[in-house]
């Protein structure tokens, strides 16, 4: 076996370089003068429709219902701009996803801008349909061949009409359809979590002193999110202010259902006091402190006012036990991590439980413990998550993991208690948390539970992450609980045993949460293609052996990259993969990148805010012909999945597309080849061999002046198969460090070795 590498040399970046240039409509697309004024219209009975005495004074609310899911680059750029210094894409306050006809989604982005631009916009619209019209070139439409014509030459514009903008509003009209105001139908029963729009006009406690509400009618989450505690409430807020509700969401967050089994065993097993071992935090219902596990569970009360009973400390004992001490009762599933010492909370009772309680109990159980790096939460509702935007625990989490050094293992959660088995419903909240690992739940024969439920999350985003053996009829988990131990299934008994691989890799190994998150999905997948189980079991069953996360077959080489962007572009291009006697690359290879990026839930379904382009390939030098046309060109990485998102040449790839194939704007990044008969040696580019990674950055919206510059930890894991079943693990080493890296070895004895030393004690004499 071959074992991981780490490979160290700091990362070169360089800031973009990209101009922009003029605006373009795709090759073969049309606009018309009647295109503008049907938008003019809309704009027109959106004035009409807004109410007079609105709550966010003259400012209005507009919904811009896009032809697709848009990029960036395509949103509206002058189309209700306020002012050159403000860039429109300030203005947006919510993205949902609206549905064509053929079921294929299509962004409608809500904007909170002025009447006069809303005005300006109408006039702009109607005095380029004119232009359209009146213009002999024209006569009423303009191609993308006319647009391409128009942008080349030199143009003698009306007066008060500009070339650019005369472009830049045709682009805008080609890419959105209507405009609309938004209008809050959704039936809200009482306890739902409701938020507004952040036009910074109205807050929550702002709207409720408005609308005359009782301070016991509601309860304040945050600024813009209230609880709503009864109809009158709701009734309220639907009939005077329903342009304000961004988002509504229902759900009691619970544990899953354990099973009323008998006992199979009642006498403990034997377990060795704790010693120095890690300590993982976990955020469940009560523990048994009669348990055998009570010296290594430190379990703490977040609800001491309300009675603790048996029934009350069935699962969260569960889940403690199988991190404490899972492969003593299942020794099928001994993953050599050892045992862990839990900081246990009880947030939670058994049955339904308020999501707001649970929301104030995690976040101070985090802040008031930052020493714990790996959480386990296994709570989770029956309902299914909105498909427009995430829940607020999972927003928890997803802030709180950018903010501080830890790591969410979620449980992808079940079925509810009266589904058919296999019944076709998408996860639920918080397992829709974006930087979370969430863990779905696979039999003994690594196929999917029957209790299973499913992804994505807002249209594409992977989740569950994984998956792994939650028990199921063919073999269910064992667990302690207040009456013995018992069997019993489901994804919070799955989740436990990736919080001790994570922990494990985290405290054990010592290595990054990203590193460990990067290593264990890269150990969970395969060099077969397999999209039809990726949102249930995400990328894959890790091993269960630890090791086999650590060491790779003697003919793969594993290695580890770990950077921080900061800038456009991030990139080495001098990794030496060994060359074959015939000058070429025998090697298939895959890559997995990971971070953790900040999160808005106020966004909707454009909720992460960086997104990190990763391209992994050989390099390839500019050729002559290019350098004789530009000598500032640089070398390329030709990735191996084919990202062509970073070509200078436009191509046409559409945003849905992007996110489809590249996986664009999700944290997690997952390249690799597709073993096949067929599968040839690549060819070289360069002399030495050279590979590259480059990893190119953008961000959702731009960051004010006063917005701390962007430095986001990133690692990436990659795993190279030699095909002919050699090992040149040596050969890659000496080429590495005869070009400047440093190379780490690791081995998991040195690594307990150094961990058992640091976690010595010392006592000085006095």
């Amino acid at each position: 076996m071959n074992a991981l590498l780490e490979l160290h040399k700091p990362f070169e970046s360089r800031p973009g370089t990209a101009a922009g240039g003029p605006a373009h409509i795709p090759t073969g697309a049309t606009v018309t003068a009647d295109t503008l004024i049907a938008l003019a219209n809309d704009l027109q009975q959106v004035l009409a429709s807004w109410p007079e005495q609105s709550l966010i004074g003259d400012n209005i609310l507009v919904e811009a219902r896009y032809r697709s899911v848009v990029a960036k680059s395509n949103r509206m750029m002058r189309l209700l701009r306020q002012s050159p210094d403000v860039p429109l894409n300030r203005c947006v306050v919510g993205a949902r996803f609206g549905r064509q006809s053929d079921g294929s989604p299509y962004h409608i982005l809500t904007y909170c801008i002025s009447k006069d631009a809303v005005r300006s916009g109408i006039d702009l619209l109607a005095d380029y349909a004119r232009y359209l019209r009146t213009d002999s070139r024209f006569s009423g439409s303009i191609s993308s061949e006319d647009l391409d014509l128009f942008n080349k030459g030199k143009q003698a514009m009306p007066n008060g009409m500009y070339k650019t903008e005369f472009a830049q509003v045709v682009k805008d009209s080609y890419y959105v359809r209507r405009f609309t105001i938004p209008r809050y139908t959704a039936d809200a029963p009482t306890g739902s979590f409701i938020t507004l729009f952040d036009t910074g006009m109205v807050d929550a406690a702002d709207l409720m002193n408005r609308l005359g509400a009782s301070v016991t009618d509601y309860q304040i989450i945050d600024k813009l999110t209230l609880i709503a505690n009864n109809e009158t409430v709701i009734d309220r807020i639907r009939r005077n202010a329903p342009y304000l509700v961004s988002m509504s969401v229902t759900g009691d967050f619970s544990q899953e259902p354990v099973f009323d089994s008998a006992p199979i065993q009642q006498q403990a097993p034997l377990i060795p006091p704790p010693s120095n071992e890690p300590t993982v935090g976990v955020i469940d219902t009560g523990f048994d402190k009669r348990s055998y596990l009570t010296d290594w569970v430190d379990a703490t009360d977040c609800l001491p006012e309300i009675d603790m009973r048996e029934a009350d400390m069935v699962h969260g004992t569960e889940v403690s036990s199988i991190i404490v001490d899972g492969p003593s009762l299942n020794p099928w599933l001994d993953d050599g991590c050892g045992r862990f010492k839990v900081k246990h909370f009880a947030v939670a009772r058994d049955g339904k439980n308020s999501v707001l309680t649970i929301l104030e109990q995690i976040e101070s159980a985090v802040t008031n413990h930052l020493d714990i790096k790996v959480w386990n939460l296994s709570l989770g509702t029956d309902t299914e998550i909105p498909e427009n935007y995430i829940s607020p625990i999972a927003s928890l989490l997803d802030r709180l993991q950018f903010k501080y050094d830890v790591i969410f293992v979620v449980a992808g959660t079940n079925l509810p208690e009266h589904a058919p088995a296999h019944a076709d419903m998408r996860i639920g909240s918080p397992a829709d948390s974006i930087n979370a690992i969430v863990v779905n739940s696979c039999n003994r024969s690594g196929m999917p539970a029957s209790y299973t439920r499913h992804g994505p999350v807002l249209e594409f985003f992977r989740k569950p992450d994984i998956a792994y053996y939650g028990g199921d009829t063919d073999t269910p988990m064992r667990v302690w609980t207040p009456r013995g131990i018992i069997e019993d299934t489901g994804t919070s008994l799955a989740a436990p045993w990736i919080t001790r691989k994570i922990a494990y890799l985290i405290h054990v190994m010592g290595f990054s949460r990203q590193t460990a998150k990067a290593l264990l999905i890269d150990a969970a997948t395969t060099w077969q293609q397999n999209d039809e189980d990726r949102f249930t079991e995400g990328f894959g069953v890790p091993p269960i052996p630890v090791d086999d996360i650590l060491t790779t077959a003697n003919d793969e080489i594993r290695f580890i990259v770990t950077g921080v962007s900061e800038r456009y572009e991030t990139y080495h291009y001098q990794l030496p993969v060994p060359i074959d006697n015939k000058g070429r690359h025998p090697f298939m290879a895959r890559a997995t990148l990971c971070y953790f990026p900040e999160c808005d839930r106020h966004q909707g379904v454009d909720y992460t805010r960086t997104e990190l382009d990763l391209h992994f390939g050989r390099v390839k030098p500019p050729s002559k012909k290019k350098l004789e046309k530009h000598p500032e060109a640089k070398p390329t990485v030709e990735s191996i999945n084919g990202n062509v998102q970073a070509a200078l040449r436009q191509i046409n790839l559409s945003e849905n597309s992007a996110r489809l194939q590249y996986r664009k704007w999700d944290n997690v990044k997952h390249i690799s080849d597709i073993e096949k008969s067929r599968f040839a040696a690549r060819k070289t580019y360069t002399v030495q061999g050279f590979w590259g990674m480059a990893l190119l950055a953008k961000e959702r919206w731009e960051r004010l002046e006063d917005e701390e510059s962007r430095a986001l930890p990133f690692s990436v894991a990659v795993t190279l198969r030699e095909m002919e079943g050699r090992n040149r693990i040596e050969d890659f080493k000496q080429q590495c460090m005869a070009w400047g890296w440093a190379i780490t070895t690791v081995t998991v004895e040195n690594r307990v070795d150094i961990y058992n030393e640091g976690e010595q004690e010392i006592t000085f004499e006095p």
